[in-house]
């Protein structure tokens, strides 16, 4: 199948080639780029005993510098955490899910002693500049206080439409992979540039969670996929489907 790949560059080069190896055509189509922010002196010169990141991007933006702290690090899941691991850090613990669940996790090792703070803001969390409030919010609702570093920021890609008509929808894809909200209300913007009344009859819309299907117009109601479980191979488990 002919398959739209809308991550940053280097991560759709990576998912490129995971879908070629499943004997897939894929088509990449990056709709925003990544921009590192440089980290607040204050925060860099802190002794945070735990991290916390919801992204591999927010990894790469601080690298090693916090691991002369040997913090407790805390991830969303395995790609960061794998992340986290490439740049030194080595006491890992990895979610399975999004924020909410991540903050569920942390404030469970706080409730049971396996995470001891002590009063004040000792967690630091190294987030996007756009982000959902879902950690935060949990971490909030169990008293447990947290610094938040905005360390990177995703910035739109602007296209031509002759550009995507001729070179990206032509032939119309099969299917796009969505991974995030903001990109899936980017895809359609670039849809509707194009006067088209959908981004093509009949391309599957396969989103990486509920909340990235949600982003998406009703009008595509009928054709999205979502996958079983917020991670990369359970999105593409979801073009079998489609053969």
């Amino acid at each position: 199948m002919r398959v739209l790949v809308t991550r940053p560059d280097s991560a759709s080069r990576r998912t490129a080639q995971l879908l070629a190896d499943l004997g897939h055509a894929p088509v990449l189509l990056p709709l925003f780029e990544t921009r590192f922010l440089d980290a607040d002196p204050r925060i860099l010169a802190g002794n945070w005993p735990v991290l916390v990141f919801t992204s591999a991007n927010a990894v790469k933006a601080v690298g090693s510098a916090f691991i002369s702290s040997h913090p407790t690090v805390y991830t969303v899941g395995g790609a960061t955490a794998h992340a986290a691991r490439g740049f030194g850090y080595t006491t890992i613990r990895a979610g399975a899910g999004g924020g909410r669940e991540l903050a569920a996790m942390i404030a469970a090792d706080v409730a049971s002693g396996a995470l001891a703070i002590a009063d004040g803001a000792e967690i630091l969390y190294l987030a996007a500049q756009d982000r959902r409030p879902d950690l935060e919010e949990g971490l909030a609702a169990a008293s447990i206080p947290l610094e938040v570093a905005v360390v990177y920021r995703m910035e739109q890609i602007s296209y031509s439409t002759d550009f995507i008509l001729s070179a990206k929808m032509s032939p119309v894809p099969d299917a796009v992979l969505l991974y995030s909200p903001n990109a899936a209300r980017r895809f359609f913007e670039l849809a509707t540039t194009q006067a088209l009344e959908s981004p093509a009859s009949g391309m599957a819309i396969c989103c990486l969670s509920p909340e990235v299907a949600a982003a998406c117009p009703v009008s595509a109601a009928g054709r999205i996929l979502t996958a079983e479980a917020p991670n990369e191979a359970a999105l593409l488990e979801t073009l079998r489907s489609l053969r």
